[in-house]
């Protein structure tokens, strides 16, 4: 195996190297313990980084107490980690490490005998991923007089977002939007209108089929996910023009609104 740039901070505090896989995006951190006789269990190790300049790399561990009979041992942990774009793929696996006593004599000397090997089984990974069809929205045209004051609005427009084709076996699927002009009243959810947008005095206001304003840039579950069978869904959403100014001007009125997904 060969190292990354990367480290990642295992389960016990201690920083691992991340090592290359034989599939693109995807590597894996190693820790590493040994148990050295009368001292029992040392500290965890990134498998690489030694505790002992003694130790040539990537071997870890100590003596402790060479009187009587010697009993020593180990432990290791594993964990995948994304080290870039991810192809899907198996990771091969196979042997990955190979553990052995030493002996010192002036130098330490690796044990041909006893040795065990620590192997990952061949892994598969799925890229998981929903297709998020682009949504246009037609708000329709409005009399300037519909506008009575600040917080009035035009009749909303309902519309669904498509989430697509999603893979079974996820834990959970979370949803996002992310303004791309600034929000007027997060409260409301009233977004401004995009730059080369010509009428003044109106955002663009939207809600959850529930007639809740959404919140941005907050974390939403796709709450009726089927794990077993994955999927095709639906979000409804509904749309107005919201009065934000003491006077409305007429003109164009556009938004745009990024969505994001994350899957678990």
């Amino acid at each position: 195996m060969t190292m990354t740039s990367l480290t990642v901070v295992g389960p016990h505090g201690r920083s691992y190297t991340v090592w290359n896989t034989n599939l693109p995006g995807v590597g894996i951190a190693i820790g590493i313990r040994t148990f050295l006789n009368g001292c029992g269990w040392m500290g965890w190790w990134s498998l690489g980084n030694p505790p002992s300049k003694q130790l040539p790399p990537p071997w870890v561990g100590l003596a402790c107490n060479g009187q009587g009979s010697v009993t020593n041992g180990g432990q290791i942990e594993m964990a995948l980690v994304k080290t870039g774009p991810i192809t899907a793929g198996t990771i091969s696996g196979g042997p990955l490490i190979e553990a052995a006593a030493t002996i010192y004599n002036g130098v330490y000397e690796i044990e041909t005998k006893g040795r065990k090997t620590f192997s990952l089984t061949p892994t598969i990974v799925k890229v998981a991923a929903c297709t998020t069809p682009d949504v246009t929205v037609s708000m329709g045209s409005h009399k300037q007089s519909v506008f009575k004051g600040v917080g009035t609005t035009t009749p909303s427009v309902a519309f669904n977002l498509g989430v697509n084709a999603c893979p079974a076996g996820l834990n959970a699927i979370q949803y996002q939007f992310i303004p791309i002009n600034a929000v007027l009243d997060a409260a409301n959810g009233v977004l401004a209108l995009s730059g080369d947008s010509t009428a003044t005095g109106i955002g663009l206001q939207l809600k959850d089929g529930n007639g809740n304003a959404l919140k941005y840039r907050t974390q939403y579950v796709l709450t009726n996910y089927n794990r077993a069978t994955g999927g095709s869904y639906t979000i409804p959403l509904r749309a107005a023009y919201y009065q934000t100014g003491q006077r409305v001007t007429p003109g164009s009125a556009n938004t745009v609104l990024t969505f994001t997904m994350n899957y678990q």
